[in-house]
């Protein structure tokens, strides 16, 4: 029994030190904005596709779905027209986000 409590301390100091560790490693090197931050998608889209976006999103956020992904589709194929990056991604996004609420899976 000696032998697997000189082991158990010894794990127990280790699992301490490495709390330990990368706790200095957060304090020092971790900028919680750089691992999540937050992104507004709408700031840089073109201002045509983001009208559209803005409208798509007041809809989702109330809850009319249907309205939205009718906007979000219009945002989208604006974006493509004027080769918006950030407004066909987003709006491809938020065309899933209303699909899952529509339970619309296939």
């Amino acid at each position: 029994m000696k032998m697997f409590t000189r082991y158990s301390e010894s794990l127990t100091a280790m699992a301490k030190v490495l709390i330990v560790a990368v706790a200095l490693v957060c304090m020092v090197g971790c900028n919680i904005t750089s691992v999540s931050p937050t992104i507004d998608p709408a700031r840089r889209m073109t201002a045509p596709v983001q009208a559209l976006y803005a409208e798509a999103t007041a809809a989702f956020q109330t809850g009319d779905f249907e309205k939205a992904g009718v906007k979000y589709q219009l945002a989208l194929e604006r974006a493509r027209i004027l080769k918006d990056e950030a407004g066909v991604g987003s709006s491809l996004a938020m065309l899933g986000s209303v699909h899952h609420a529509l339970k619309q899976y296939s």
